[in-house]
């Protein structure tokens, strides 16, 4: 694959690799150790942060050598319950907290995206934001999913593409934002780039 055609993808995470390759995007992995922890601001603010700071770590992990491909791309992705975020749980307890709070009512996913032209430096920087509503669980419900172990790096402790699909009542903006990258604003971002897609 050409160089200027391939994508440099900040992330370990497996939806993310799956959604590029369902939408027809050259990439290469390169997860970031990236300090995610929250900074006690608002959720865009958090993730847009995030995001960058992926990027930008791909990008000093790079210097002085010739890079993988021309792009690099950083997301993140957190929910959000009024002036609640969360992230990742680190354990059982954490995902059975988050999907408490999550369900019976509508939260915010919120996905930054951080793209990087390595050839000039030009970014474009943004974030996306969807509304997801979830009916009533009872605690066995709970219980139960937290036990599949779908919660295990995912936002918010739930996978929308597995078995949190059961209990989703509505959802309003982009369905791929919720899996982690939201591709139509990723293609504009692209696009806004000079990606030569043509």
């Amino acid at each position: 694959m050409e160089f200027d055609k391939m994508i440099i993808l900040a992330s370990a995470s497996p939806q993310r690799a799956e959604l590029m390759l369902h939408a027809g995007l050259p990439f290469t992995a390169m997860a970031q150790d990236a300090d995610e922890s929250l900074q006690g601001e608002p959720l865009e603010t958090e993730v847009q942060r995030i995001a960058e700071i992926k990027a930008q770590s791909c990008l000093d992990s790079l210097a002085g050598v010739k890079p993988p491909g021309r792009w690099i791309a950083g997301f993140d992705t957190a929910v959000g319950i009024g002036s609640e975020i969360y992230g990742k749980p680190a354990n059982r307890l954490e995902a059975i907290k988050a999907i408490t709070a999550i369900q019976g009512t509508s939260h915010f996913v919120s996905s930054g995206v951080a793209v990087i032209d390595t050839e000039n430096g030009a970014r474009q920087t943004g974030v996306v934001t969807t509304r997801v509503e979830f009916r009533p669980m009872s605690p066995e419900e709970v219980n139960w999913y937290v036990d599949t172990g779908d919660w295990r790096g995912a936002a918010g402790g739930y996978r929308i593409q597995k078995r949190a699909s059961l209990f989703i009542r509505s959802l309003e903006g982009s369905y791929h934002n919720v899996v982690g990258l939201p591709l139509e604003a990723f293609y504009g971002m692209l696009c806004a780039l000079n990606y030569p897609f043509f």
